[in-house]
């Protein structure tokens, strides 16, 4: 009779322990915290862009460096952080698009930069940015 309560007695001790770990897991690890990092890595990136140049008699954009690691051509886009980005480039200027793979799972918004170093970003999830959407800045994120 015993052994039974106490089997009962260990089974409800491992189940509250069990739920007491998998409470802060589901909350600290959700899909929005990694998006959220996600977002500030492409924010990153986006403001460290440099254009490289090619050496022909009229230089043009070959490509901009996102980073030490990081290098986008234009032509297809590559994904990065959870973010589709894609280089448009033109002899003198380019701009940049970012687009979460999955809304709302791998990213929040989308993003758009430009040769100035101007950010846009589009606050309807699932809605590309352009040059026309809001303005990033501001505070409006801090990069830590």
């Amino acid at each position: 009779m015993m052994d039974r309560h106490f089997r009962g007695y260990i089974r409800w001790v491992f189940g509250i322990i069990g739920l007491a770990v998998l409470v802060p897991v589901v909350i600290f690890f959700s899909p929005m915290d990694s998006a959220k990092k996600n977002q500030i890595e492409i924010i990153k990136m986006l403001y460290a862009a440099k254009p490289e140049f090619g050496s022909d008699p009229s230089p043009r954009v070959l490509r901009v460096r996102l980073g030490h690691r990081i290098t986008l051509t234009p032509g297809p886009g590559q994904v990065e952080a959870g973010y589709l980005m894609t280089l448009h480039a033109a002899p003198l200027t380019f701009t940049i698009t970012a687009d979460p793979v999955e809304p709302g799972k791998t990213g929040i918004f989308s993003f758009f930069r430009d040769e100035s170093g101007t950010l846009h970003f589009e606050p309807e999830i699932g809605r590309s940015a352009n040059a026309s959407s809001r303005r990033w800045g501001g505070g409006a994120v801090q990069l830590r």
